[in-house]
C-alpha cells in the first residue's frame, strides 16, 4: 500500500464525495486504486429501531417528538 495520496474532493451524482485517492500494488504487480469517501447522509431523517421502556412517571409527561438521532418519547399504551 502506498502511503501517498492526492486530494480529489469529487462529488458523484448521489452526493458521495471522494476526498482522497491512493494506490496499492497486488502481489502480481497489478496497481489498483483506493479512495476515502464521505458518504451522503441525512442525520435529521433517521429511523430509530430501538425499543425503550419508560416509567409511568415519564409517560405522563408531555410528548417529546424525536428528531435526528434522538428517539421520540411516545407511549404505545
Amino acid at each position: 500500500m502506498n502511503l501517498s495520496y492526492r486530494t480529489t474532493n469529487v462529488t458523484d451524482s448521489t452526493g458521495n464525495t471522494n476526498t482522497r485517492l491512493g494506490t496499492y500494488v497486488k502481489e502480481d504487480g497489478t496497481i489498483l486504486s483506493m479512495g476515502e469517501f464521505l458518504l451522503q447522509r441525512d442525520v435529521a431523517n433517521t429511523l430509530d429501531d430501538t425499543t425503550l421502556e419508560f416509567s409511568t412517571e415519564i409517560l405522563d409527561m408531555p410528548e417529546v417528538a424525536g428528531f435526528g438521532n434522538e428517539a421520540s418519547w411516545v407511549s404505545d399504551t
